[in-house]
């Protein structure tokens, strides 16, 4: 109960309950943890009966699909089938099963079936097996790192986590950019807490391991496990995420946390000797909890707007870019530019890597006239990023104000192969062709806008059709 109570109350699941995009984590955690529950119903467990045999398959198959649906939400459910298979091998391995192989493979087998469809359809899907794609820079620190400073920054985002979990004063809903400070040796105090919280883990799970005959060990062993297997892959240690470090990625890890507190908690009250004693942990404990959830209530007013959102993750860390790119954005949107612009220059002196802002400051200055600084921002942009279509097609209307259409034109077209939905390119590269009387070139850029969705365009489109035609049946001069 203390443990469950704690994963209730705790203020870093924030992020997975009240933003939308945290239903991911909370879809795979779910699935993942459902899929564990089936599998207690699919064979003999520890000091149960048997099930039926179609009681057996039914679990076996519904615990698949359980499996199925979390990797679909969210990659931390591929830490499901060590899972399965680590719980099997705790609970009831093949030597405590009648038939000892056959029923613990059978068992197994429809997860096996559901993890392969999945890698088979997720790289279809992203064209690349999965772990393997490209995360973008700007999103990861860890991305563009190598050998030990790559090493010590892993283990420091282990310590914030940990730093997280056991104070967590002051949260974020914006870690991106350099927030997440890289590390460049392992004497650092985040490095070091890591290296100490992933210790405690190995540590207490291999030693509950051993002990995993007795029911207290088994439950150390769950806890342990529940929190290093899904950490390996939220926390870069496997792959790098493409969040890099969230809030929201440590809540299934949390779950194994939370329960290592309720398995301590649990063994405070039963070594206590006296009914007092008891009484008194219990208040202690219920007194923690009640100032853990008022925390929360607080915290979860930084998510009442995007303004107050940006804002206070601006005052937790001063280096995320999103904030300084979503904030100004807000203020651009309202009118008030000179905010806006001053945000986007305040965001590019402190992350003057970030390609979002980079775009997003020459974009605005383009908007005012400022053309001389606009296009300085937006290269800048590019080279922090080469596929951000939005950075191309700035430039592209920076270059073509300025008289420079040849530059202009490659500038759109790359934006547009970078994301032939980008109407806006299109648009311009249909307007420069219509300009240059090289009609049929135009028509192709026309009907592209037009099957996107600009009806207005169609007059346009339906001219440079005409004129086109006439051009074909021109006859030829002397």
């Amino acid at each position: 109960r203390a443990a469950g109570l704690l994963f209730v109350v705790h203020p870093v699941f924030l992020q997975v309950v009240v933003n939308i995009v945290g239903r991911a984590d909370l879809l795979g955690a779910l699935g993942t943890l459902a899929a564990l529950v089936f599998l207690t119903h699919a064979g003999p467990w520890a000091g149960n009966d048997a099930p039926s045999p179609g009681r057996s398959r039914i679990a076996a198959w519904a615990a698949a699909a359980c499996l199925f649906m979390a990797l679909g939400a969210k990659e931390v459910a591929f830490a499901a089938p060590l899972l399965i298979l680590a719980l099997e091998l705790l609970f009831r391995g093949p030597g405590r099963a009648r038939g000892g192989w056959v029923p613990f493979l059978a068992r197994l087998a429809p997860c096996g079936l559901a993890l392969l469809v999945f890698l088979v359809l997720r790289t279809l899907a992203i064209e690349a097996f999965p772990g393997l794609q490209r995360v973008p820079a700007q999103d990861n620190l860890l991305v563009g790192l190598e050998g030990l400073p790559q090493l010590a920054t892993t283990l420091a985002m282990a310590g914030r986590y940990g730093a997280l979990l056991l104070f967590p004063r002051a949260l974020s809903a914006d870690y991106s950019g350099t927030a997440i400070a890289r590390e460049d040796s392992l004497w650092g105090v985040y490095p070091l807490v890591g290296i100490g919280l992933l210790a405690l883990a190995l540590g207490t799970a291999v030693a509950a391991w051993r002990a995993r005959n007795s029911p207290v060990g088994r439950a150390r062993a769950v806890a342990a496990l529940l929190f290093l297997v899904p950490y390996l892959f939220v926390g870069n240690l496997l792959v790098l995420n493409a969040a890099g470090f969230a809030e929201r990625l440590i809540y299934l890890p949390a779950a194994g946390f939370c329960a290592g507190i309720g398995i301590l908690y649990a063994a405070a009250a039963t070594a206590l000797r006296t009914a007092v004693a008891r009484r008194a942990l219990a208040a202690s404990g219920l007194a923690v909890l009640f100032v853990v959830a008022v925390h929360t209530a607080l915290q979860a007013r930084m998510w009442r707007s995007l303004d107050e959102l940006y804002t206070h993750a601006l005052a937790t860390n001063p280096r995320a870019a999103l904030a300084h790119f979503g904030l100004a954005e807000l203020r651009k949107s309202s009118g008030r530019r000179a905010e806006a612009l001053t945000l986007y220059e305040d965001g590019v002196r402190v992350v003057p890597e970030s390609a979002e802002l980079q775009e997003g400051l020459g974009r605005l200055l383009r908007e005012q006239g400022d053309l001389a600084r606009a296009e300085p921002a937006l290269r800048r942009a590019i080279e922090a990023d080469p596929t951000l279509p939005r950075a191309h097609y700035q430039l592209g209307m920076v270059l073509r104000a300025s008289g420079r259409g040849i530059e202009a034109e490659r500038a759109f077209r790359r934006a547009l192969l970078l994301n032939p939905r980008l109407v806006g390119a299109g648009e311009a590269l249909a307007e420069m062709a219509s300009a240059a009387g090289r009609w049929d070139e135009a028509v192709r850029y026309y009907r592209g806008c037009v099957a996107l969705g600009r009806r207005d365009l169609e007059r346009e489109f339906r001219r440079a059709e005409a004129l086109a035609a006439q051009t074909r049946h021109e006859p030829a001069g002397p």
